[in-house]
């Protein structure tokens, strides 16, 4: 239970607490400005921002209080999203798992908040939410506050809000699922190359650029005299080689010879190459997937693309690496003209901007073989899956979105195999870091499946998708089926944003309630009959009733009988803010905000 807010209990009883004769109020007042202008200048400008705050408090006619004020909202370079942009913390660890008591997990993620907010000055209030228990566990090394918060916000489900003077992370809210009817999707392009399939490729013979600049050519693919590149990462991942020209090249195909030691490092299931394309995405050549010849050269020849970089991506087969002894590129001298986007883009021919799974590596149109080795297949509809992203929860993978891609499509199943019962884990899609789907548990689920069908937002960059964990966390082997992205175009129903009116003041002032903007302390609303409730942090414990006097729509003041007298207070032009009348230095700006109330919680007049 929380504690009662004495010092705003004293607001509305009257009794603000003395001023100690130290100083005069004008003295005081000075105090502040003098503080805020030495913070201002150290560029601490939520300091700065604050100390401006209480001089007003102080002195409501304070000239200079009031303009600098002025000055901070109207700069563009700050912010509290701006600064959150800016703000680089150097070690940021958070580590809540599922099963904690709640007084430990509240424990924990304040303590967060408090350091956050001792990091980098600015404020960062968190609303515990006791009902949920998700897993929130990353470590980050030099990074923004605004980074940390979108993967808190990612991991947790936590909502992250920029207000002006702090950072609110609110409880998580669930994604009503979509009911849009979208239009139908095309049929599925199987995923190639099947596993004996490797057609042979004359050698290359134009202007060739090696990548790794061997002095010889390889005699095998255990050739001991050339030093390979090698993929060092975890096992059986997803990786990539990058080559980026000092211009523009045109460029039409590649050769790689790929290296095996014979041991822990041997030829990749299958590869592949992308380029960056003139809008800076990474794309796939018109090539498809090749698996991987040893002792010779691996040739693929596509499309003349223009770029300034080529990527050889390769899928390293299960728990183990792969390397290449050279990597050479085919120049050309045809002209290119700049390529359409496809109508459909599939996420397994791209490489994702950040991965990050637990346990197991992100792989692409490739299970765990261990699980394979017991039974256990890719299934969606009876028939095998060849297109899907296999992920371990918790599990986050981003995409860079290209423009004119408006919705993305997957399926989120589970291997199936005979005795497999664990599937608890849940998928999330954001676009832009903001949440715009969020599936139950995978358990809770018939056929074990469900399709994710959603509409992107109006120019979204990036698009991630969340596994989390919604039980032991034991092989919780999240796969996203067929995802891919593409264009509603003319295809689909423009969506009518319905005009809302604005209520007028009186009975819009019904409908919200004040707090404070921390999000703690006490609660005021105002009930159809006029009355002023005062309640603690849980509305329905009602600490003090008022009537009110007058509610002015001009003015948007609202006057209420209180002892022997009457108080007042005055809402912003805008309604997000209010201001509280004193009764010797008149209306006073105070840290409260006005929220939309979910429902009439507020009991009858005693």
């Amino acid at each position: 239970m929380k504690y009662i807010n004495y010092y705003l209990i004293s607001i509305f009883s009257g009794l603000l607490p003395m001023a100690t004769n130290a100083a005069t109020p004008a003295e005081q007042a000075e105090a502040f400005f003098e503080r805020g202008l030495a913070a201002e200048q150290r560029g601490e400008l939520f300091v700065a921002d604050h100390c401006y705050a209480l001089t007003l408090r102080v002195d409501p006619d304070h000239a200079n209080a009031q303009a600098k004020i002025k000055e901070l909202e109207s700069r563009e370079d700050w912010s509290t999203e701006i600064m959150a942009k800016k703000a680089i913390i150097a070690n940021f660890t958070v580590a809540v798992y599922q099963g904690t008591p709640a007084i430990y997990r509240e424990a924990s993620l304040n303590r967060m908040c408090e350091n956050i907010t001792r990091e980098t000055g600015i404020p960062v209030v968190l609303e515990y939410d006791s009902q949920y228990n998700g897993q929130i566990n990353f470590v980050m090394r030099n990074a923004t506050l605004a980074t940390i918060l979108e993967k808190l916000s990612e991991q947790s489900r936590y909502e992250v809000t920029y207000e002006r003077r702090f950072v609110r992370i609110s409880p998580p809210q669930r994604i009503p699922e979509n009911t849009e009817p979208l239009p139908p999707l095309k049929p599925i392009i199987p995923f190639e190359p099947e596993d004996d399939a490797n057609p042979e490729e004359p050698p290359l013979t134009g202007n060739l650029i090696s990548v790794l600049g061997q002095t010889k050519e390889p005699t095998s693919s255990r050739d001991a005299d050339l030093t390979p590149h090698v993929w060092r990462g975890k096992p059986g991942a997803f990786e990539f080689k990058q080559y980026d020209f000092a211009e523009p090249t045109v460029v039409d195909g590649c050769a790689v010879y790929w290296y095996g030691d014979g041991t822990r490092v041997i030829m990749p299931e299958y590869w592949r190459i992308l380029y960056l394309n003139e809008d800076g995405f990474w794309m796939p050549v018109d090539a498809g997937p090749k698996p991987a010849k040893r002792h010779d050269w691996d040739v693929t020849r596509f499309s003349p693309v223009r770029t300034k970089g080529l990527r050889l991506v390769a899928q390293q087969l299960w728990r183990y690496n792969a390397g290449f002894l050279e990597w050479k590129i085919q120049t050309s001298d045809a002209v290119v003209e700049k390529a359409d986007y496809p109508e459909e883009l599939w996420l397994d021919e791209l490489y994702p901007t950040e991965t990050m799974t637990a346990y197991a590596p992100y792989r692409v149109n490739r299970y765990n073989r261990d699980e394979a080795g017991r039974g256990a297949r890719v299934r969606l509809d009876g028939e095998f899956c060849r297109r899907f992203l296999f992920t371990h929860a918790y599990a986050r993978i981003r995409f860079d979105v290209p423009p004119g891609y408006d919705r993305f499509t997957a399926t989120a199943i589970g291997p199936t195999m005979q005795g497999r019962t664990n599937f608890s884990w849940s998928y999330r899609v954001l676009a832009d870091g903001k949440a715009i789907f969020d599936g139950p548990s995978l358990d809770t689920k018939a056929d074990l499946n469900y399709l994710i069908d959603v509409r992107l937002p109006v120019g979204t960059k990036t698009i991630s998708l969340v596994v989390n964990s919604e039980g032991n966390n034991i092989n919780d082997h999240a796969i996203w089926a067929n995802p891919r992205l593409s264009r509603l175009g003319d295809t689909a129903d423009p969506v009518e944003v319905p005009e809302v009116a604005v209520p007028d003041f009186a009975t819009w002032i019904k409908t919200v309630q004040f707090r404070h903007e921390k999000g703690e302390g006490m609660i005021w609303a105002i009930d159809e009959e006029e009355v002023l409730h005062v309640s603690q942090t849980n509305p329905q414990e009602t600490v003090l009733r008022f009537k009110i006097v007058s509610i002015d729509e001009e003015t948007r003041t609202v006057t209420w009988k209180q002892g022997d007298g009457e108080q007042a207070l005055r809402i912003s032009e805008d309604r997000k803010r209010f201001e509280w009348q004193d009764s010797d230095k008149g209306f006073v700006p105070q840290p409260l905000e006005i929220v939309l109330r979910d429902s009439k919680i507020f009991g009858p007049v005693e």
